[in-house]
């Protein structure tokens, strides 16, 4: 781990659903290349909005953009179960381009569900941002992943499950 990398959207969508997977993807243990879930969220992904020209935008190497569109930054997502995960990572990247003196908004899809969400970087969910940047960044100095006490409902669908809880029998349900 390199204490200078950036922290990535991703890592502040991983801190919310789980610690764990946070830390080791910040010190870049990777696991998600062999998960079917990931699998499909790629295929979400490069199936709908095809169209938009404004596809995997890069913001400085570390921010990747699922698309934008007159200005607003859009933002792809298979399934709706981690929600404000989603909020929160999508409410990074605009706060990162209002440092680079881009003020914008955000909008969260769910082709499957045929639904989205208008998302604003209000100063009540800067505020809650700050603060996951924080303990993201707290994490990141922790010699050690956090334990997790038992296996979580959440675990069965992670690309990290093995590498967690492979010595164990059965998540829990």
């Amino acid at each position: 781990m390199n204490p200078s990398d950036p922290i990535t959207g991703t890592h502040i969508h991983y801190f919310l659903v789980c610690p764990r997977k946070c830390w080791l993807s910040l010190h870049h243990l990777h696991q998600e290349a062999d998960s079917d879930l990931v699998e499909l969220g790629r295929l979400t992904h490069e199936r709908t909005f095809a169209r938009q020209q404004m596809r995997e935008v890069d913001v400085d190497g570390f921010l990747r953009i699922d698309f934008t569109s007159e200005g607003i930054v859009h933002e792809i997502k298979h399934g709706q179960s981690e929600e404000q995960a989603h909020r929160m990572q999508l409410a990074y990247y605009l706060y990162q381009l209002r440092l680079r003196g881009v003020q914008t908004h955000g909008v969260l899809h769910y082709p499957n569900q045929r639904r989205k969400e208008r998302v604003e970087l209000t100063p009540e969910l800067e505020a809650e941002l700050q603060q996951v940047i924080q303990q993201v960044e707290a994490l990141r100095q922790q010699p050690l992943p956090p334990q997790v006490p038992r296996p979580m409902r959440i675990c069965r669908s992670c690309a990290y499950e093995e590498f967690c809880w492979s010595d164990d029998e059965e998540v829990e349900q």
